[in-house]
């Protein structure tokens, strides 16, 4: 899958690349991501929360 694919089903482009991202590492942290995809962290954040809210990626909360 790549980014166009993913565009033309309504994602914007950092969504997409977080999105493909997040398929190839599985789960990361919002540091991590950053790190991938070349996003600032903090921004990760905001379009992290839009693809939760969309239903395609969630998150869990470890060691508490």
């Amino acid at each position: 899958m790549d980014t166009k694919t993913l565009k033309k089903l309504g994602l914007e482009a950092k969504e997409a690349k977080i999105y493909l991202a997040l398929l190839q590492l599985n789960q990361a942290t919002a540091t991590k991501i950053s790190n991938e995809t070349r996003i600032e962290r903090t921004l990760c954040y905001s379009i992290i929360n839009k693809l939760i809210d969309k239903g395609l990626i969630s998150y869990i909360i470890q060691n508490n």
